[in-house]
């Protein structure tokens, strides 16, 4: 959740901008990025969207293996036949 988002001021503020003002063609937070033009750059402002991956291999095979382990392979999925416990162990 983006907090300054769920703030009641800006939710109200928000429901009264029509969807047109708010997307305008391909491009989305219109009125965001129009509000922060005198501040930001307009390489900035319309860059295109980055990929933020999060590490999420690493973590179920080092810092959450034993948990992801538990989940899976304890639960009722491998218990009554659905998913293959071996070939899960693999991975």
């Amino acid at each position: 959740v983006r907090v300054p988002y769920v703030d009641k001021q800006v939710v109200a503020a928000a429901f009264t901008i029509s969807g047109g003002e708010k997307i305008r063609g391909r491009q989305t937070k219109a009125v965001l990025k129009r509000a922060a033009e005198p501040w930001l750059s307009r390489e900035v402002i319309y860059r295109p969207k980055g990929l933020f991956s999060a590490p999420l291999r690493a973590w179920i095979r080092r810092d959450l293996r034993s948990m992801v382990d538990d989940l899976l392979l304890g639960g009722v999925m491998v218990g009554s036949g659905f998913l293959n416990g071996d070939y899960l162990r693999r991975m």
